[in-house]
């Protein structure tokens, strides 16, 4: 199938109130417990996830109709990102991930992401075990996805995560971390016309994962 066009990503219309919300609630739970004085410092590691759930969701809207049709198909994905991050006094953790993310879809179909994460963590305590959740939002690209645009340019896409879990403070520079991850990514709409009528698919993907991680603190 050739598409004729791919409109312009969808920030603005969707995503923008959600990364305000991400925002505001990110700088209202770093205030929430500063009391906690830690180190500061940057920390390097590494993230490897696997799902536990996951769908994979594409919704078809025909500008003749006023029907959508609608898809979902069950995914696994599994997960390997590098991250590199600052650790505050109280601390709570900003973390930038660079993210590579293999999906197989019913069917043995096989998709690529990649892109960019970017999170608050907020973590209690300061013993050896330490709860924490976290919040964020990601940049990604649905690799090898050039041929169904004209523009002969990969899908974009944005993501929106949340996370909790347990951080393990195995010596003063470094800890390990086992949480569970949900991330939904938001892909820009397609769009196919012709002489009778426009087609728009928008797709998503939604996954729930099991995620182990090791980090180094300087």
């Amino acid at each position: 199938m050739h598409y004729a066009d791919v409109i312009d990503p969808f920030i603005g219309r969707n995503m923008i109130k959600p990364i305000y919300l991400v925002t505001l609630l990110s700088i209202n739970a770093f205030t929430a417990h500063a009391e906690n004085i830690v180190e500061p410092g940057i920390f390097l590691g590494l993230d490897l996830s696997t799902s536990i759930t996951g769908t994979a969701d594409s919704e078809i809207e025909l500008s003749n109709s006023d029907t959508k049709y609608v898809t979902e198909d069950d995914v696994d994905a599994n997960s390997a990102a590098i991250t590199l991050g600052y650790r505050f006094p109280s601390n709570n953790r900003f973390q930038i991930s660079l993210v590579s993310i293999d999906a197989e879809l019913k069917g043995g179909i096989k998709d690529e992401f990649s892109g960019t994460d970017f999170d608050w963590q907020f973590v209690y305590g300061l013993d050896t075990v330490q709860p924490y959740w976290g919040l964020g939002f990601g940049l990604y690209t649905f690799e090898n996805t050039a041929q169904v645009t004209e523009k002969n340019k990969d899908l974009s896409g944005l993501s929106l995560q949340l996370l909790g879990g347990i951080k393990i403070d195995l010596h003063k520079h470094f800890e390990v971390d086992v949480s569970y991850r949900i991330k939904s990514i938001s892909w820009q709409d397609i769009e196919e016309s012709n002489a009778l009528f426009t087609k728009t698919t928008s797709r998503s993907h939604t996954v729930g994962s099991l995620n182990f991680g090791a980090a180094v603190k300087f």
